[in-house]
């Protein structure tokens, strides 16, 4: 004999149910965790300082002035080095005007990329005296 066959669901209301309900949750989820993630980050640090990566030396940008560090003879060491204050937050706002660069200083943990275009945002709080030596870490 020859049967129906039925392609369809029986339950389509069930189905657009289980369907909907998770969808919904999972997007209210996402809502929550960006607001979450993002919120509060511009009330973190009234100390921003403004990092352009240049071929061969960095522009820095504080409130107070702004200035180039070029590196000395040695390699190792630049004539304006920045300097930071323990304990106080600063948030670095990081950008190249060139190609890509990479602010680092390996031993305080800080590396970003210095992206043309784009505007990269590091927050840190100095947790130690003395002098690190940084560098692009960029080849």
């Amino acid at each position: 004999g020859g049967g129906t066959v039925n392609f369809g669901s029986d339950n389509q209301s069930i189905e657009l149910i289980w369907t909907v309900i998770p969808t919904v949750v999972v997007l209210i989820l996402c809502a929550l965790n960006v607001n979450f993630l993002t919120g509060g980050l511009d009330n973190l640090s009234d100390n921003t300082i403004c990092v352009v990566g240049r071929q061969w030396y960095w522009s820095y940008d504080y409130a107070e002035g702004s200035y180039d560090s070029y590196p000395c003879k040695d390699g190792f060491h630049v004539d304006k080095p920045i300097r930071l204050e323990y304990g106080k937050a600063y948030r670095f706002l990081i950008t190249s005007s060139d190609v890509i660069h990479s602010f680092a200083v390996p031993s305080l943990g800080l590396k970003m990329d210095a992206i043309p275009g784009r505007l990269n945002q590091l927050l840190y709080l100095p947790d130690r005296y003395g002098i690190f030596v940084g560098y692009c870490s960029e080849l």
